[in-house]
């Protein structure tokens, strides 16, 4: 689902209105392979996670908790559209009904369509390759911390090209002035 970015407009932090979710596994842990989930909220206007978490498994307080730092930075009478694959976690009734009470649209890819991932994926692989393949965790502690200092230095410090040499936030900035 491709939608254009039409400038604030009161539109708070968001300024993509379109916000990826999404769930990975396979982060080295103890020097092996094991399955941790971590589902960041991606704003797709300037690529910041805006919010994130991880967990020895998916579960809906996991997701609940980056609902609920996602929407802690979002201003009152904003609508924007959280974009998400078709896991459990997306089509329970709960995640469901916060996204309504907060006055979030709904919007899930199709099955089978990786291609809906592409900005996601982009994020884990840069997540990985820029910090986990030379890395080991002794516990899912250090791993947390670990994710929160790259998600920081990436949407603080790590420029792109693509915003003409800007981190996520300073493009933000740049772009709509006075926004926080």
């Amino acid at each position: 689902m491709n939608v254009a970015c039409d400038g604030p407009s009161g539109r708070g932090p968001w300024m993509g209105r379109v916000i990826r979710s999404q769930h990975i596994s396979n982060l080295k842990y103890e020097g092996y392979i094991n399955q941790k989930c971590t589902a960041p909220i991606i704003d797709l206007f300037n690529n910041e996670a805006i919010s994130c978490s991880i967990s020895e498994c998916p579960t809906m307080p996991m997701i609940d908790d980056i609902l609920m730092k996602a929407f802690a930075r979002l201003d009152a009478g904003t609508n924007p559209v959280l974009h998400s694959d078709q896991g459990w976690q997306c089509r329970h009734r709960w995640y469901q009904y916060q996204l309504r009470e907060f006055g979030i649209i709904q919007s899930m890819s199709c099955k089978g369509n990786c291609l809906d991932n592409a900005c996601a994926e982009c994020f884990f692989g840069t997540l990985k390759s820029e910090s986990f393949y030379t890395s080991k965790f002794k516990d899912i502690d250090e791993l947390k911390i670990a994710v929160e200092d790259y998600i920081r230095y990436y949407n603080t410090r790590r420029i792109s090209l693509r915003f003409n040499g800007l981190s996520p936030v300073e493009y933000h900035l740049t772009s709509y002035p006075g926004r926080n």
